[in-house]
């Protein structure tokens, strides 16, 4: 149903290779602040922003004032070689332009299709049937709705669109598209590369209706949809015919009056379509959100998916867009990252993350979020940011170094892949039915399909998807492989599935019968047109590693290098492997699958050759090998939980090191000095309404509800008082430098035990929303008050946006919303309560906290020593002693902060990922040295969330900190109660578990770091309706050199190999 066809006029703006972040304007935009925080981004940290409405925003979305921030924005991108992306829509998901298109009509707002035993549905009742689920059903005259036993119809949302109906996507370009075009067109291509489009759907459960798909239906399939549609509802008859070619029809119409067009305007107008749509990762539920997602993808110049939260998740999300990217356009996806990761997250974790998606095939991180800024709510929007407000801020440019070289050497080349996988998505179809035991069979065959993904992976086989609709339009079997777009195949495996198209069938006929080597895994499905038995080369295996593993050995799977697990001489398991072939070597990304846990392996590469580490800073390192003849060489290998290792192979000019001996040194002593004020985050308040008493003591975040509803009875009152309260142990007092922090947009008095505040501003503090005052003299032993009054801002009513459409929850903000306050100083924070503590976290059951005086700290964990909400640094001195001869490593073990960063005798580096090892033979002066190790913070144990059942949350939002149960917790299976609160206080350790010198003779071969050199890559979409073959990237040498590259070290260490 694809007509379109593929433009001559090529865009004359390639996507540079560097990451880029979502910029979440949230507040009024001043131009000042735009221009400062793009100075910040381009210091090293991105190269470009994705320009995102988002709640908070104070200003009309796409309104006079808009344009003249977004053309500042412009502007400076172009000043400092930033990229910008539109972002298409006022929050998520995109199609409904701000409410605009609900707003032209029924026809244009969001369907659900549902059925019932009765009509609850009034006018909108569509069909009536009579029969039963076993004999089926025939459609009667809905006057005679007495007599149905089956009815369906359809309910409406007026807050989203339906993106079925033709019209729809047509009035999205035109509000949203043209109007950028008309104000800042001028700059496509430069610096405004593209646009993203965020989470477009169907219906996310459930099945989509719209007023044209009768007609659609027949006109493509030639019977009635009136006669069949009960075929949905029940199990019996022609039903998986009809349901899956229900599904067909509604993934076709969408990609033909949404995608299809927003890709050809962007095409026309010189830019990437890039972003991803709903419920991407699982194959049940893209089904219904958009009728199959690689459809999509070959639409898109540059595809992208939604990577959330601190988790790996399944290889499906990324291996779909990979997939087609590199068959049909050029390879590049760009992925959503790190939103939900929460406030905790470490940059090992991220750059651990970042590896299974480089691993997979993305190309292109988009950060979630830098945030404009985090007053009121918009701190716990899917936090971590990636802006000012962090303490690691200042060091962020060392770990988007390593990100975007990464990045570079991982473009560099071609993928070596040559097996492709058939998903079950079509049988899933077919079976599709909501809420029944269907379901549940198509969720087997999901996870069936994430485990044969899995266990490929798990055995170092690298592999693709191959989605049969695009397969039956452009593949063809070519001397024994499937060429499919850019691509070809010789090994085949089909998941376990229901049904295949008899098209695929065909192919796979072909393919077999010219020698490719295809397999079933667990069944053979239906709709096979002769008996696959008698393919030669096909087989049928189960879906078990070890099967898998027996069925390659058996079958001859060549392989270009292996690795190997030294004891059992079989592929070593829990390692992602990712192969290039760049001019005559081979650059391998290995990844750890486990964060937690080293392993152990053998490089086996055919061929006497050389392999070398590359080094985050761009140098390379020989590492040890031996020979196996000449037929191979054998390089062991030791990779440490959480880590990223890039090899290259090279000719062998050198005889085969041989490994080094070591000793090792722990660090007993250290000294422990703190680089920022203790905090003390007030949580906990009163509030009172105009001349209202005051209520009770309220978690903060759940005041703002409070406040409005009690608001409501008072339309006169035009202030609100809110009232804190701490302890000062004895009479210990903070002393010099003691100061106090509260958010000050409409904030009219603050009193400190009845002192004025206001006169004493010193600055801000954390964002420059948040005011920094001197608490000196109003600071008293014992019980301290602090009473805070703010302008109230009428929100006509208090808006309750649990239960609407997500349009307008993800929009949703108070005019007032108090937050906490925060008590800086020299002092310690004593925690009276119930402590129990796990690895990942501490919990505190009726906490009570006391400010104390300072005591002295020792290293490991300092949390519990006083500094449960602390955010600064703390930095450990120790010495180390130069022995003549030797290399001498420093080693951290079990790190619980954002990074490290070490200095010895003027040179310093960070370190930010596994192994957490720095080299400092040439840092080092004869006799003793002193070493510097600044642990740096996070902003977790400072503003939570505190007080989720779950202690530490891999999965971070809004609902998180309230204690309401949402979409963040999906990830905990186990959570049944909608109430997620409690009362108990739970903080995240900061230290460092061990510190340790290694010792070896003699030096291995290396070579330091350069500069990164990035290339430029041409994006374009691959029309499924195009033949002819096309350039579809270039290659333009632009090098960019970081400012922090000049203060690094020569080289980090590696783990010891």
């Amino acid at each position: 149903m694809f007509h379109a066809e593929r433009d001559d006029d090529l865009h004359k703006n390639g996507i540079n290779g560097r990451a880029v972040c979502f910029w979440s304007w949230n507040s009024d935009m001043a131009e000042e602040e735009i221009r400062l925080q793009m100075e910040e981004f381009a210091q090293g940290r991105f190269g470009g922003v994705i320009i995102h409405a988002r709640a908070g925003l104070r200003i009309p979305y796409m309104g006079d004032a808009w344009f003249a921030a977004f053309r500042t924005a412009v502007a400076q991108a172009k000043r400092l070689g930033l990229e910008i992306y539109i972002y298409d829509e006022d929050g998520w998901p995109s199609g409904f332009a701000s409410g605009r298109i609900p707003e032209l009509g029924d026809a244009y707002c969001f369907k659900r299709l549902e059925h019932a035993a009765s009509n609850r549905w009034g006018d909108r009742l569509l069909a009536v049937y009579r029969g039963d689920a076993q004999a089926g059903y025939r459609r009667i005259d809905p006057a005679d709705a007495k007599e149905g036993d089956l009815f369906f119809g359809y309910t409406i949302d007026r807050h989203y669109v339906d993106l079925l109906y033709p019209d729809t996507a047509q009035k999205f370009l035109e509000f949203v598209y043209e109007r950028y075009a008309a104000e800042v067109g001028d700059t496509f291509g430069d610096p405004i590369k593209g646009v993203f489009t965020d989470e477009p759907q169907l219906n996310c459960a459930g099945y989509p209706w719209s007023v044209g798909l009768p007609d659609a239906f027949e006109k493509a399939y030639g019977y009635s949809l009136w006669d069949n549609l009960w075929l949905l509802a029940a199990d019996c008859g022609e039903y998986r015919r009809f349901r899956y070619e229900f599904w067909q029809l509604v993934g076709d119409m969408f990609r033909q009056t949404f995608t299809l067009p927003v890709s050809q305007w962007c095409e026309r107008n010189g830019l990437v379509m890039t972003g991803h749509f709903a419920c991407e990762d699982g194959l049940c539920d893209q089904i219904s959100s958009c009728g199959g997602i690689m459809g999509h993808y070959a639409l898109m110049q540059l595809p992208g998916i939604d990577y959330l939260g601190n988790r790996v998740t399944s290889p499906v999300l990324m291996k779909q867009a990979a997939s087609v990217s590199r068959q049909f356009n050029g390879g590049e996806v760009l992925s959503e990252t790190f939103g939900c990761s929460g406030w905790g997250v470490t940059l090992a974790r991220l750059a651990w993350i970042w590896g299974w998606q480089s691993a997979l095939g993305v190309t292109k991180p988009c950060f979630h979020l830098a945030a404009f800024t985090m007053e009121g709510r918009r701190k716990r929007d899917y936090p971590a940011f990636f802006s000012y407000q962090e303490p690691w801020w200042d060091v962020f440019p060392a770990f988007m170094t390593w990100v975007d070289r990464h990045n570079a050497l991982m473009r560099e080349g071609e993928r070596l892949c040559r097996v492709l996988v058939i998903p079950p998505i079509l049988g899933m179809m077919s079976e599709y039915r909501e809420a029944s035991g269907n379901r549940e069979r198509n969720m087997r065959h999901s996870s069936q399909f994430r485990l044969l993904l899995e266990n490929l992976l798990n055995l170092q086989v690298d592999f693709e998807i191959g989605d049969e609709n695009l397969m039956r339009r452009f593949a063809a079997v070519e001397n024994g492989r499937i060429r499919l777009g850019n691509c070809a195949y010789d090994w085949v495996f089909v998941a376990d599935s229901d049904y295949n198209r008899s098209s695929t069938m065909k192919l796979l006929q072909t393919f077999a019968k010219q020698g490719g080597r295809l397999a079933y895994v667990n069944s053979i499905p239906d709709g096979a047109e002769e008996n696959t038995a008698d393919w030669p080369g096909t087989k049928l295996v189960q879906n078990r590693r070890d099967m898998l593993d027996k069925y390659l050995r058996y079958a001859g799977f060549p392989r270009t290098l292996t690795l190997l697990n030294p004891r059992t001489l079989t592929v070593a398991s829990g390692l992602a492997v990712h192969v290039r072939r760049v001019e005559n070597r081979l650059r391998i990304h290995v990844w750890n699958m486990s964060y937690d846990q080293s392993c152990h392996a053998v490089l086996e590469v055919k061929g006497d050759l050389a392999v070398s580490r590359l080094t985050p800073e761009g140098g390379w390192e020989i590492l040890p090998r031996t020979r196996g003849g000449s037929q191979a060489t054998y390089v062991p290998l030791r990779l440490a939980g959480g880590e990223n290792l890039l090899l290259e192979t090279g000719e062998a000019a050198e005889p085969p090191l041989l490994p080094p001996v070591w000793s090792v040194d722990g660090v007993e002593t250290a000294s422990v000095s703190l680089t920022d004020k203790n905090c003390l985050t007030l949580d906990r308040a009163r509030f009172a309404v105009g001349s209202d008493a005051l209520s009770e003591e309220l978690p903060v975040v759940h005041i703002a509800d409070r406040l409005y509803k009690a608001a409501e009875s008072q339309p006169e009152a035009d202030s609100v008082v809110l009232c804190y309260q701490f302890h000062c142990s004895g009479d210990f007092v903070p002393g010099e430098g003691s100061t106090l922090a509260f958010e000050t947009r409409d904030n009219i008095g603050a009193t400190l035990n009845g002192g004025d505040l206001l006169p004493r501003r010193t600055g801000w503090w954390m964002d420059r929303c948040i005011g920094e005052f001197d608490a000196r003299g109003l600071l008293r032993p014992g019980r301290n008050e602090i009473r805070l009054t703010y302008r109230l801002r009428h929100a006509g009513t208090a808006a309750h946006v649990g239960e609407v459409f997500e349009t307008e929850r993800n929009r949703f903000f108070y005019p007032l919303e108090p937050d906490n306050v925060y008590l800086r100083g020299d002092f310690d924070i004593e925690a009276a309560g119930i402590l129990s503590s796990t690895p990942g976290f501490h919990s505190l059951q009726q906490a009570r906290f006391t400010v104390t005086p300072p005591t002295p700290k020792v290293w490991k964990d300092l949390t519990p020593q006083g500094l449960w909400f602390y955010r600064g640094d703390a930095t450990l001195t120790f010495t180390v002693t130069a022995i003549p001869g030797t290399r001498t490593i420093l080693s951290l073990k079990d790190l619980h902060a954002a990074l490290a960063v070490w200095e010895v005798n003027g040179r310093t580096g960070p370190l930010f990922q596994a192994p957490f090892e720095a080299d400092l033979t040439g840092c080092l002066q004869p006799g003793k040295n002193t070493v510097r190790l600044r642990l740096v913070g996070t902003n977790r144990n400072l503003l939570g969330p505190h007080h989720h059942i779950n202690g530490e949350n891999i999965f971070v939002g809004p609902s998180t900190f309230r204690g309401e149960r949402g979409f963040e917790d999906f990830v905990s299976p186990w959570i049944r109660t909608d109430n997620t609160w409690t009362d108990a206080y739970a903080f995240v350790p900061f230290g460092v578990g061990g510190i340790e010198i290694r010792r070896c003779a003699a030096p291995p071969r290396s070579r330091a770091g350069s500069a990164i050199t990035f290339r430029a890559v041409r994006t374009r979409p691959y029309y499924p309706a195009c033949t002819q073959d096309g350039e579809l990237t270039i290659q333009e040498d632009l090098t960019w050199k970081s400012s922090i590259t000049a203060h690094l070290p020569p080289a980090i260490c590696p783990t010891i190999r």
